[in-house]
């Protein structure tokens, strides 16, 4: 009888933290895996790389181009997967490259360069959508909270 009491409460303790954490306030704003930007991509400030692919990191750890004045970390390209449905290849270290992107501020006071466009010889893979900025890899039917211009709840 004990056990089951103990079983019981246990389970009802789980569904409460299950019901607090998917309340509203408890949701995740990003930017950690892809679907949500902790601020509004499109009104961070423009940028053009023109460089070569020095190295690529590990899943949210950006892509380094070799500018020949120095090396920059872009981020945002999008899962390996996204590039293999589109049937390009995802761009390579030594690959020459121009990327379009925006140079955004989080909340943190930290600044990331977040890939709007990649050019890679005469093929241009556009990786935002052009009015939200939401990555087009997620595709229209999993944003959430439509109605923000980002297609998420922005942190202001």
């Amino acid at each position: 009888m004990k056990n089951i009491r103990i079983g019981i409460t246990a389970l009802l303790f789980a569904i409460l933290i299950g019901a607090v954490t998917a309340m509203p306030g408890w949701t995740a704003r990003g930017p950690g895996d892809g679907t949500c930007s902790a601020v509004d991509i499109l009104d961070g400030v423009p940028v053009t790389i023109v460089g070569t692919v020095a190295s690529i990191g590990y899943s949210g750890q950006g892509m380094e181009i070799d500018t020949g004045a120095g090396i920059v970390t872009v981020y945002g390209l999008g899962s390996i997967r996204f590039w293999d449905d589109i049937g390009i290849a995802r761009p390579g270290v030594g690959e020459d490259l121009v990327i379009e992107g925006y140079e955004v501020t989080f909340s943190d006071g930290s600044t990331k360069i977040i890939v709007y466009s990649v050019s890679i010889g005469d093929e241009t893979v556009i990786l935002r959508d052009e009015e939200t900025g939401a990555p087009v890899w997620r595709g229209a039917g999993q944003r959430r909270n439509a109605g923000h211009r980002d297609g998420c709840r922005l942190l202001q």
